[in-house]
């Protein structure tokens, strides 16, 4: 038996596992989409919000036109449709199933929508889940295809009622959150990609 590929599994098994558990941690089930706050408490870093992002106006608008892109596992489908259409070799970085990558990209849609308010808190948890995500290979330049692919997953749903600023405001929602993985990953550079056992 080759040590070296038994040992890569094992370890990639483990990273899935620790990603996973972080993730039922910041997913556990949440009520029903609030209404957008009227007058959202300012959030840490400055009028302007963290880093510059106004995450309650993009909250209001996501809100607003949800019904435009919902049910989330409608909108999921075509998304990964399209990656996997445009991007085959990506494939490979998610399970045989997808029924759990699903459900979590559903809840975590979810997550972002109901805390967008909260810019700074929310940048805190996806830093911690950009530093899973890259033990399990995610690189900046799958979140820009993940990006392409979201965007015609809202056309898609939309259809005629689509308008830019449903779409600009998802894509900000998406950026602001791929930027916090990314600095995740960047911060956990010095550890191995993986654990060891």
């Amino acid at each position: 038996m080759d040590t070296t590929s038994t040992t890569a599994e094992y370890d990639r098994l483990i990273a899935r596992h620790h990603a996973m558990r972080l993730r039922r941690q910041i997913l556990a089930p949440a009520p029903p989409f609030p209404a957008a706050p009227e007058d959202p408490p300012p959030p840490p870093g400055g009028a302007d919000g963290y880093d510059g992002y106004d995450g309650a106006a993009d909250q209001r608008l996501i809100l607003r036109d949800l019904t435009l892109v919902t049910p989330f596992g409608a909108l999921i489908d075509h998304l990964y449709a399209c990656m996997f259409r445009r991007r085959p070799f990506l494939r490979a970085l998610f399970p045989e199933s997808m029924a759990f990558q699903q459900a979590h990209l559903e809840r975590m849609f979810g997550y972002l929508v109901e805390r967008l308010h909260r810019p700074a808190e929310l940048a805190d948890t996806l830093t911690r889940l950009g530093r899973d995500h890259r033990k399990l290979g995610v690189r900046p330049v799958h979140y820009e295809a993940f990006e392409e692919a979201l965007r015609e997953a809202i056309r898609h749903r939309a259809g005629a009622r689509w308008h830019a600023g449903l779409e600009a405001a998802w894509v900000r929602m998406l950026r602001f959150a791929v930027r916090s993985m990314v600095a995740g990953a960047e911060a956990a550079l010095t550890e191995p990609p993986s654990w060891q056992a």
